[in-house]
């Protein structure tokens, strides 16, 4: 997800996409910070990780690969 999003569009998309699913899924937020003229260096290097979500081991799992 990018940082620009309308507020509510995780609850947007769980609501279309997830809300009739047959088997165990998640929505997980990982919002980028990229400052102008400094993108590629806040890609490799940041200076904070943002994660969201409200489904624990779904967030836990995204933890593992940071």
């Amino acid at each position: 997800m990018k940082s620009t999003v309308p507020p509510g569009l995780g609850e947007q998309l769980k609501k279309r996409f997830l809300a009739n699913s047959e088997c165990e899924t998640a929505y997980v937020s990982n919002p980028e910070f990229l400052r102008e003229g400094q993108a590629i260096k806040d890609w490799y290097f940041p200076d904070r990780i943002v994660l969201g979500g409200d489904f624990p081991k779904a967030l836990e799992l995204v933890e593992v690969y940071l």
